[in-house]
């Protein structure tokens, strides 16, 4: 049971229309769709991505960036290498079922299914 990126979406952008200046002072947020290798499906999380220019032009009070990945220049190829290698650590630790999997991804993004209760 390995995780692996599904589908990269961005409601807010193309990611291959993208000027140079929007890559430079880019805020977005993205939905990484995460499932499992040789599965159909994936579960979508959030993920907040931020420039090092937009946030020095838009920043005036502190904020909590759980979710958040802040790069100096937006570069998808680069955005998919890292959540890579934050799944390809997540494989590598012990986990019995892929709720436990997810929860363990869950730690870095926003899971659609964080606070989820089923009703019996």
């Amino acid at each position: 049971m390995k995780l692996e990126i599904k589908n990269i979406d961005c409601m807010g952008c193309d990611f291959h229309s993208l000027t140079n200046e929007e890559y430079e002072y880019f805020h977005e947020v993205i939905t990484v769709s995460i499932g499992f290798e040789n599965k159909v499906g994936a579960d979508d999380f959030t993920v907040y991505v931020y420039t090092v220019k937009w946030l020095d032009m838009n920043l005036s009070l502190p904020i909590l960036g759980k979710s958040s990945i802040i790069m100096k220049n937006f570069n998808i190829k680069d955005f998919h290498n890292y959540i890579n290698s934050i799944l390809d650590q997540c494989n590598h630790l012990p986990f019995n079922s892929e709720e436990s999997a997810l929860k363990i991804v869950a730690q870095y993004f926003d899971w659609e299914f964080e606070n989820y209760t089923k009703n019996v």
